[in-house]
């Protein structure tokens, strides 16, 4: 059994892990997108936070990898496990990606000893509108979270990952990718502070939060944080 968790905290080191399928370049590629906007976004952060309260930036090591089945594709072999994690992955409609964050996780836990203490968080791309497959892929990568005993601390749902290559050209927080911004600098939040997604909502005043962000209520215990389809959003979408 692995020991209770203490109080949360600031994580002292960050894996961020683009899970790749068999011939499916497009996909990894649209998830390291996603991986590196939440690295740059953090860091931005970091150094506003520091300017803010007057103190040295607390910034957290991140490290980038690709894991394509039991292999190692991109980024070196890490040394230290970390105390934070987060896995993303383009989901496919069919069955070939079935569980494919889950696995990722137990491969990255063969890499590095992970304590009690590691927190995880899964990014979930979908091919199109439809995010049931995704969501089934993050309620399974939180079980895979119990069995290697890490501490799972949520997710979130992208709609129409294909079109994510040219999205993330267009301004960060412009009208087109604003909801995917949000989201992912709520993750932020909730990584920074140590904690689930479920506790960052009840900080920030939940309900509120949930209602204006897009959170899936129905799959709250899961943490899940669904990417709102705007007009602008759709509109893009139809471009691309």
């Amino acid at each position: 059994m692995p020991a209770r968790r203490t109080a949360p905290h600031t994580p002292r080191g960050c894996w961020l892990a683009a899970a790749e399928r068999d011939n499916d370049a497009a996909g990894s590629a649209a998830a390291r997108l996603v991986l590196d906007d939440l690295a740059d976004a953090l860091a931005a952060y970091e150094r506003i936070s520091a300017v803010r309260t007057n103190t040295p930036v607390a910034h957290i090591p991140c490290t980038h990898l690709t894991i394509r089945g039991a292999s190692l594709c991109k980024g070196a072999h890490p040394l230290i496990a970390p105390d934070a994690l987060v896995i993303a992955g383009a989901i496919a409609a069919d069955s070939t990606s079935h569980d494919l964050l889950a696995r990722t996780l137990q491969q990255l836990a063969k890499m590095a000893p992970l304590t009690s203490e590691a927190c995880a968080w899964g990014i979930a791309l979908g091919p199109g509108d439809d995010l049931s497959a995704c969501r089934d892929e993050l309620l399974s990568l939180q079980t895979a979270c119990a069995a290697v005993g890490i501490r799972w601390c949520g997710g979130i749902l992208i709609p129409d990952g294909t079109m994510l290559p040219a999205l993330m050209r267009s301004p960060r927080l412009g009208a087109f990718r604003r909801p995917l911004s949000e989201s992912i600098d709520r993750l932020i939040a909730a990584l920074r502070l140590g904690r689930s997604i479920a506790e960052l909502d009840r900080i920030l005043d939940a309900p509120n939060t949930r209602q204006h962000r897009g959170s899936v209520p129905a799959a709250r215990p899961a943490d899940i944080i669904e990417v709102q389809r705007t007009l602008s959003w759709k509109l893009f979408a139809r471009l691309h």
